[in-house]
Parts: C-alpha cells; structure tokens; sequence
C-alpha cells in the first residue's frame, strides 16, 4: 500500500487518497464474503490517514463540510458512463457486464448511444424512490440507494436494495446533515449515541 500512496502523492500529485468499500466491475464476481466489513473499512481510513499525516509536517487542514445536495439517484448512466478499449460503452466503470452494454462508438455517435440506448434509459429509472426498501427512507435522498453495480455485483439484481452498506450510508448522510448545521451537536447521554 504504501508505495501506491507514494507513487499516487508523488508522481501523480494527488493531494489526498480515500479507500472505497468496494466498487464491483470488470466482471467481477465476489461473495459477501471476500467484501470488507465496515470494521476493516474503516481500519483502512485511519491508516491512510495517519500515513498522511506522517507525511506532512504542517498540521492537516480540516476543509468545510461539503454541502447537503439531496440525489435521488447514484449517477449510472446520467452523470457518468464508460467506454472500454473496445468502443463498448457502458453506463459506469464499474458495469462493465456484457446485459449492460449500451453501444460501441466506431458503430454510433456517442451522444446518441447516451441519449437513445434501452440500457440507458433502464438504468435512469433506478431512482431511489422505485427501489422498494429505499423509498421509505428518511435519507433516501441522501445515500440515493447506493451504489447499483455492488446491488447488482451482491445481490444479482439491479434495484436490489443495498442492505450491506444500507446502515453505514444512513449514518453518514445523518452525519453530513449536522456537520452542515449551524448548531453544533452536543452529544446527550441518551440522545445521541
């Protein structure tokens, strides 16, 4: 890990790393089993973090809270797809399974496969208000459903709910919201635990 932060931080001057929990992709095929826990995830960021902080001698800057933009949807197939080396295009990185196949560029213009493909358009409609768990949800607009390719990647199914990220995606959406607040957040025995 270490020479992938260095070679990320110094040869690509990033200027910070984050590990995922997973992103399914490139046909991948995983058990639950082989997916982190949220424990190990969470070991991960702290020790990217404190690799950070090892490496910089100024204190790490703390940035303002991002802003609480409300999403009903993860962004497949609208504010991102992929193209492979072959010109197949897809409607993320992370879907690149043959019944998510959109169009090849060197066959169609790219705007049209974007505009016209049935995948596309199937995917779109994967808004947190259709996925059934997830449009009782008092964040829902918030965690959007998660991630569609790891429902798809774990549980088979498109608009599966994500179960296995569903709590860890409620707390930090509950977290974002009172980092935006203007009020601070003082914990109360009993309150907030």
């Amino acid at each position: 890990m270490k020479e992938i932060y260095e070679f990320a931080l110094d040869d690509l001057g990033v200027d910070g790393l984050a590990p995922i929990l997973f992103q399914a992709g490139d046909h991948q095929e995983l058990s639950i089993q082989q997916i982190p826990t949220l424990a190990e995830w969470g070991l991960a960021q702290n020790r990217t973090r404190d690799y950070l902080r090892g490496r910089t001698p100024q204190p790490v800057k703390t940035a303002p809270p991002s802003p609480v933009v409300p999403r009903n949807h993860c962004g497949v197939g609208e504010g991102e797809f992929s193209v492979d080396p072959a010109g197949f295009v897809y409607p993320c990185q992370t879907m690149h399974f043959d019944q998510f196949i959109c169009g090849n560029v060197r066959e169609l213009d790219i705007k049209e496969i974007y505009d016209t493909s049935p995948v596309m358009r199937r995917v779109r409609t994967a808004v947190v208000d259709n996925l059934d768990v997830c449009r009782h949800c008092d964040v829902k607009y918030f965690c959007n459903g998660g991630c569609r390719s790891t429902a798809f990647n774990v549980y088979g199914e498109f608009e599966k709910h994500n179960e296995l990220y569903c709590r860890h995606l409620e707390k930090l959406a509950v977290d974002r919201m009172w980092a935006n607040c203007e009020l601070p957040l003082h914990a109360t025995e009993g309150v907030c635990a």
